[in-house]
């Protein structure tokens, strides 16, 4: 069961070049090296890319999961100390071995430094995780210890949560499921170990069974329910891609890299369900759901969808299943269980929908299937629906609940009761819903040179009258001042797209949210993104806007060290016309606007000089 957390972070720095990404075989692997191609214990076809930074080639490199070749070089990065842990969260991010936090965007390859992590004292950061589930609390692990921090938190300073209670360890990197259960590797005793995220406290698994080495990483691939391990094996001296059983701690090899050495390691994709506010698509277990036997001899379970002949259209449902399936238990079995929401959902004051695909096919009729919600914490029950001997096959489930759980803190149930062999009850897609005015599909800021481009969506809006534009700097983050305001498109349930330009900023790093506001006055907050712009690293004076004008036009230019500036236009014989700019400049970017009423049509020149620097461009005013 998953909550909705988006989160976006786009920051503009001055980003390394990109160069064409091109394929390559790392030396000493032929295509004859063996891929283990029917691995996949979810039953679905895994398709996603893992990134990496290769210590033998110094790129930042791509491979396709399950298959981990062929290696892709995507673009060079020599960074001043060694990549030791990567984690995917829409782009990766990566922190090295001083200290160093990234973050590199592979649809337009940009790398950025974030910071520095503080707090680890002389310990080295060996692995980096995120919690999706846990406000998206990111992981970090040394040798014996186990560290934490969320994002924006300012400054980036790690707080230990505890020690593994290992002795000697070298756990060398950390992977974090959909469930919350993370796990590590030592590569001193080459065991691998369960890890409670709460205290540190490492539970062994099992041997890794082959002879780890410096240079490992580990990611959750969110696609197949795996763990994959970029390991380098010291017996070959080779590097491998694996995927690790998180029951017994044993690895399976599924190709050899030949001579490579991946450092930081990351697989695309996050926990995530789609607009649910609460979530479940049964593909990672029961972690979120309490199982209670009210009788008989058979419980909800965790069941493949191929496991009987279940009635569910392969495009909505997948892999695995919520199942309560007396076929299956077989002869003399007896079906009166409860599957119960683990974790409490806090409605606010608008409207829920709860939605799952099922299939339920009934024996006679003593066969009884209900859907339930309780207020109160579990002590009395009230029903959404029952279906009781009657079939509902392959049927796409959507109920309005607002009346039963409006402004109240709720769990929801599936309850059985199959008293003989009889047939089953499965359930996938587990959704729960709520309105919102507006409903945002992204929100992104992108910095050209000092302006700061704002684009956002909308899916769905409401009564929507429209949306203020705040921004705060980091002289005062929480600080917030309206900047523009963009009319809305009423109610309406077709996408729309926005933008808004913050125009002419000094160098720094800024801060965005919108503030939508409702026709009646009531409003919310969109996400907080970030942006940074850059002091400029040379001098220039841009060409005016608009151009041809009249009478006023504006001009703008860059300053990258404090200088005396003089900025003075010219008419085409030579004459001094007018003077904008005669003083002490900080750096930074500028604009001035000039005012050409009393001059008459013709051509006129303008001319920026600043310490050795001296630009001169033509514009034309046409009265």
């Amino acid at each position: 069961m998953k909550k909705l957390n988006i989160f976006i972070l786009l920051i503009s720095l001055a980003p390394f070049t990109c160069i064409k990404s091109q394929n390559y075989s790392a030396p000493g692997v032929s295509e004859q090296h063996p891929i283990k191609e029917k691995f996949n214990e979810k039953g679905k076809n895994s398709s996603g890319i893992a990134y990496g930074w290769s210590a033998v080639s110094g790129y930042i490199i791509s491979v396709p999961i399950p298959e981990g070749q062929p290696i892709t070089l995507v673009q060079p990065w020599s960074p001043q100390y060694t990549p030791t842990a990567m984690v995917d969260n829409i782009n990766e991010y990566i922190i090295d071995d001083g200290y160093n936090y990234w973050l590199y965007q592979p649809n337009n390859g940009n790398m950025y430094n974030l910071g520095t992590i503080t707090g680890l004292g002389e310990e080295h950061p060996n692995g980096l995780a995120i919690d999706f589930n846990n406000l998206y609390t990111t992981y970090i692990i040394t040798d014996e210890n186990l560290y934490r921090f969320i994002y924006w938190t300012n400054p980036m300073t790690v707080e230990l949560v505890g020690s593994f209670g290992i002795p000697g360890s070298k756990m060398i990197d950390i992977a974090i499921d959909c469930c919350s259960n993370a796990y590590t590797y030592d590569i001193n005793s080459d065991q691998s170990y369960k890890i409670d995220l709460s205290t540190g406290q490492a539970t062994l698994l099992g041997s890794i069974g082959f002879d780890a080495n410096e240079g490992q990483g580990m990611s959750f691939d969110e696609n197949s329910g795996q763990i994959f391990l970029s390991a380098f094996n010291n017996s070959t001296q080779t590097a491998q891609l694996r995927t690790l059983n998180t029951e017994t701690g044993l690895t399976t090899l599924i190709v050899d890299w030949g001579i490579e050495h991946i450092d930081a390691f990351a697989i695309e994709g996050f926990c995530d369900y789609g607009n649910c506010k609460v979530g479940d698509k049964f593909e990672y277990g029961l972690c979120d759901w309490d199982i209670t036997n009210d009788g008989g001899n058979c419980i909800w379970e965790i069941r493949h969808m191929f496991s009987n002949y279940y009635q569910l259209s392969e495009t909505n449902a997948s892999g695995f299943l919520l199942a309560a399936d007396a076929d299956q238990c077989g002869t003399g079995s007896s079906m009166f269980t409860t599957a119960t929401m683990k974790f409490p959902l806090s409605a606010g004051q608008t409207c829920y929908y709860l939605s799952f695909d099922h299939d339920w096919k009934t024996m006679d009729s003593n066969d009884e299937a209900h859907v339930e919600v309780s207020t109160d914490g579990g002590a009395t029950w009230e029903t959404i629906v029952s279906w009781i001997g009657i079939n509902r096959r392959n049927s796409s489930e959507y109920f309005d609940i607002t009346n039963l759980v409006y402004g109240k803190t709720f769990l929801i149930r599936f309850r059985v009761v199959q008293p003989g062999w009889d047939w089953w009850w499965v359930i996938d897609n587990f959704c729960i819903t709520e309105c919102i005015p507006v409903e945002f599909t992204s929100f992104t800021a992108t910095v050209d040179s000092s302006d700061v481009i704002l684009n956002w969506s909308t899916a769905t809006e409401l009564n929507s009258k429209g949306f203020e534009i705040l921004r705060s700097t980091q002289i005062d983050y929480n600080n917030w001042k309206k900047i523009g305001l963009v009319s809305g498109f009423g109610t309406t349930t077709e996408m729309h797209n926005y933008s808004f330009t913050d125009k002419s900023l000094q160098s720094g790093k800024y801060q965005y949210r919108l503030k939508q506001i409702d026709l009646d006055g009531s409003f919310q907050y969109s996400q907080t993104i970030k942006a940074i712009v850059e002091a400029p690293t040379k001098f220039k004076l841009a060409q005016n806007y608009p151009n041809p004008f009249n009478p006023s036009t504006s001009i703008k230019y860059a300053i990258s060290s404090r200088q005396f500036v003089s900025l003075k236009v010219y008419d085409v014989l030579g004459n001094e016309v007018a003077t904008l700019v005669n003083e002490i400049k900080k750096p930074g970017y500028y604009e001035v606007n000039f005012n050409a009423s009393n001059l008459a049509s013709g051509v006129y020149f303008y001319r920026l000089a600043s310490g050795s620097f001296v630009s001169t461009r033509k514009m034309l005013l046409l009265k």
